[in-house]
């Protein structure tokens, strides 16, 4: 049920400190600047599928520096979304000065409500 939804009766009934989820769209991604270096950067989506314009978080990174794994239960490549239940990141990040020196950071996580 989207906030929107939800009358102010119901709300009302909502008792302070209560736990809450709520989920944004966000896009990650990574673009290039005016010089060439690609950065990190994440737009959030709307209801009518229009994207906010992208806000940079870190950087610089690697050209072709960031790269998400779709894995289903078994550890191999997911052959489809319903099949996910672990996604892997890569991050291959670059110092900004000449001679350019990279490091690589990996990460993954398991789906919170996604299937075993």
């Amino acid at each position: 049920m989207r906030l929107a939804d939800v009358s102010p009766a119901q709300l009302a009934l909502v008792e302070s400190g209560a736990l809450f989820m709520t989920r944004e769209l966000t896009r990650i991604q990574a673009y290039p600047d005016a010089n060439g270096s690609y950065w990190l950067g994440a737009r959030a989506g709307d209801d009518n599928g229009a994207w906010s314009d992208v806000q940079p978080f870190a950087g610089p990174v690697a050209a072709g520096g960031l790269e998400f794994v779709y894995l289903d239960s078994g550890g191999g490549l997911a052959g489809f979304p319903e099949a996910v239940t672990r996604i892997g990141v890569s991050v291959t990040g670059r110092t900004v000065d000449r001679p350019f020196l990279t490091f690589k950071l990996e990460a993954s996580a398991s789906l919170r409500d996604g299937p075993r």
